[in-house]
């Protein structure tokens, strides 16, 4: 199946929205889709599924310098599975990722820490 087919069938795919009042919009991605779309897209099949493979292969190859990455439990954008997915990805590939955690700190809180840990990092290659 080509991509544009794919896109296709996303876009026509009726979309069953979660009842939003008119106070104002909703928080988090349980309030604005149905329970059927939140599991859907936590376990993504078809055309959905398709896409999704198609577009993530941030993690599918070999380094061959050495890799580190970040994650930071308090995180509330990225969640920590990324990491730990992107590194079992780089690992079956033959990679030797480091995973360094920050602790319960938010994404700029991790950001910043990550900045600095790597900067020390590289000094010593230097």
């Amino acid at each position: 199946m080509d991509v544009s087919s794919v896109r296709h069938r996303i876009a026509t795919h009726r979309i069953e929205y979660a009842t939003i009042t008119p106070t104002g919009r909703p928080t988090t991605a349980s309030a604005l889709l149905t329970d059927g779309w939140t599991a859907h897209l936590q376990h993504p099949t078809g055309a959905l599924a398709e896409v999704i493979e198609g577009i993530d292969g941030t993690c599918a190859w070999r380094p061959r310098v050495p890799v580190r990455l970040h994650t930071a439990a308090g995180d509330r954008d990225v969640p920590t599975g990324n990491t730990t997915s992107c590194a079992s990805d780089l690992r079956r590939r033959g990679a030797h990722p480091e995973v360094v955690r920050h602790g319960n700190v938010d994404q700029v809180c991790g950001y910043l820490g990550a900045l600095s840990d790597n900067a020390r990092w590289l000094a010593r290659y230097g």
